[in-house]
Parts: structure tokens; C-alpha cells; sequence
């Protein structure tokens, strides 16, 4: 069986996420330890200076955040102000395993359209939001009419495989049905742990190289194509002389690790002596890289940095020749 390398769209195209707001380029997160800017302390209150009623009280009152990716500005639940149409969420403290409510309460006068299926989650980190989990989203869209509202529970927890997702400690933003409304959470007393999926059937080691089968890979069909996904760390990564496009080294979170099956099932198996991870899949089976590495392509290879070491991987077809 011979290896032959081949482009992959999903890991060389673009798939960028464009993030906005503060980023100091230290790699040191603004505000506090979460990246949350320093506000006024007035969230046990229910009433401003001049006596107007606020809807509800709220833990990031006084903190501002940059806007979600794709949007220049929206509303914020903790900063609606009198705005009728907003996203209100059941607890902004959460502690993994729990429930969260999301609801889009519209009390204007005119209708709301949303895709009730769009939602995603975000981690502030460096000033700036990540994606923790990419999602395909179907397209319907329907209207919510005055005075109407529309929810979606998220099942946090700390690990992928019970509920919607894995998250570790940190400040979060979520969007339901439409960018236009936003909420924040921050999640505490976690202990966020990167680990392989049950579709792990067995691995192999050979000196520093880790080898690791799957069932889609034992279990391979007739119209797919076998691959090998191989991951090297540190020295064993050959960085092009020129910086990787478009810009540079992107970094993957703990949370993105979590909840991503190929992250899941490489990354855990760096262990002492180990630089390289090859990872049997099907060509089809090659996840979201190519939206949460949204930079650092060469050629057909993607470059990150996790843990503070750098990463490359690439996707090689088998070829029975």
C-alpha cells in the first residue's frame, strides 16, 4: 500500500470565523481572568440612578464584550437597555453537568424571523471570540410574532458525549436563531479533560509514532476511500520558512479539542517520546478543521498551536497501488 498526498478542501480551504473586538497580541486575556472588562459594580440592582426600571438584574451589567463573529454590533441581554427584543438566559453561572435556557423574547410590535436550528457557542479568549463547536445548520425559518418567544436548552457538561457540549472554565457567548441578540455565561469549577471517543478500536506505537485505528476505519465501505489524518508536535513539525497563511499559527482551545472528534483522537496520544499521531479514518471523516483552523495553510498542510507547542497536520489517501 503506497501513501500519496492529496489537497483536501476541508483542510486547506478557508472555513475563517471572523472575530472582532479587543486583542492585546500578548496572549494574556483583557479584563480579568476570563477577558471580561472592568464595569461598574451594580449587578444586584434593579433600578439605575434615575429610577428606571431594568427587566431583570444580571451578572455582566457594567462589563463590555466584543460582539460575536459576523456582527458588528447586537444586543447583548446584559446591555438590552429598553430594547423589546432580546435573548434571555435561565442562569449566567454554570457548573457543569446543567441545563441552560435560551429564550428570544420578542415584545416589539413587529415580528421576529430566526432559524430555530442556528445556534453556536463561543469562547472569549484573548480579547477576542472562538468557536468551540461548529454546527451544520439546516435552513428553516420561521417567524416569532409579537409577544411570542422561542427557546433552546444547551446541555453543558464536561464531557462531548453527554449533552450538546463539553466546556471548561471561562466566559461564553451564545447566539439563538439570529446574531442580532446575544447572551453571556461563564462557566465554573470545572475540569476539562481531552479524551478519545469509543470509535477508537486500538492503537500502535512504533518508536515516537503513535498509530490509531477506528471503527470507520475497520469498518471501511465499499465507496470510501481510506486515509491516514497524520498530526506531528514540536520537533517533528516541518514550519514552511515563510509564515503559514493567513496568519500564522492558530491556536486551539481545550474546549475545541473537546468536542472535536480527529482533536479527540490524536491529541491524547502525545504522550513522553511521542511527536507524530496517525490517526485511520475515512477520507469523509475529516471533521471541522478546516472552520476551526481558519489559518495557517501550507499547502496541504495546516498548522496549530495547542498547549503552547505547535502542530501540523495533513491528510494522506491510501492508495492501493
Amino acid at each position: 500500500m503506497k501513501l500519496t498526498r492529496r489537497r483536501f478542501g476541508v483542510l486547506v480551504a478557508s472555513g475563517a470565523v471572523a472575530t472582532t473586538g479587543c486583542i492585546d497580541g500578548n496572549g494574556e486575556e483583557n479584563g480579568d481572568d476570563n477577558g471580561v472588562g472592568n464595569g461598574d459594580d451594580d449587578n444586584d440592582e434593579n433600578n439605575d440612578e434615575n429610577g428606571n426600571d431594568e427587566p431583570t438584574t444580571t451578572e455582566f451589567r457594567g462589563h463590555e464584550l466584543p460582539p460575536l463573529p459576523a456582527r458588528d454590533r447586537h444586543v447583548w441581554y446584559h446591555d438590552r437597555g429598553d430594547a423589546s427584543v432580546y435573548l434571555e438566559p435561565s442562569d449566567e453561572t454554570v457548573e457543569p453537568p446543567q441545563d441552560v435556557e435560551f429564550t428570544l423574547r420578542n415584545e416589539s410590535d413587529d415580528e421576529v424571523g430566526i432559524n430555530p436550528y442556528d445556534w453556536d457557542v463561543y469562547k472569549l479568549y484573548d480579547g477576542a471570540w472562538k468557536l468551540v463547536k461548529p454546527r451544520e445548520t439546516p435552513e428553516p425559518w420561521e417567524m416569532v410574532p409579537p409577544g411570542e418567544s422561542r427557546s433552546q436548552t444547551l446541555e453543558v457538561s464536561t464531557d462531548a458525549d453527554e449533552g450538546d457540549i463539553a466546556l471548561g472554565d471561562g466566559i461564553y457567548g451564545f447566539y439563538f436563531g439570529t446574531r442580532d441578540y446575544a447572551a453571556a455565561f461563564e462557566v465554573v469549577d470545572t475540569e476539562l479533560v481531552v479524551e478519545p471517543t469509543d470509535a477508537v478500536t486500538r492503537t500502535e506505537r512504533d518508536g515516537n509514532v503513535v498509530t490509531v485505528y477506528t471503527t470507520y476505519y475497520d469498518e471501511i465501505e465499499d465507496h470510501q476511500t481510506p486515509g491516514t489524518l497524520v498530526v506531528r508536535r514540536g520537533d517533528a513539525v516541518d514550519a514552511p520558512a515563510e509564515p503559514p497563511e493567513p496568519i500564522g499559527f492558530p491556536r486551539i482551545l481545550l474546549e475545541q479539542a473537546a468536542n472535536e472528534e480527529v482533536l479527540r483522537n490524536t491529541l491524547p496520544y502525545f504522550e513522553d517520546g511521542v511527536d507524530e499521531v496517525r490517526l485511520k479514518i475515512p477520507t469523509t471523516h475529516r471533521g471541522n478543521l478546516g472552520v476551526l483552523l481558519s489559518g495557517g495553510v501550507s499547502g496541504t498542510t495546516r498548522y496549530f498551536v495547542y498547549e503552547g507547542e505547535e502542530h501540523s497536520v495533513e491528510l494522506v489517501e491510501e492508495d492501493d497501488d
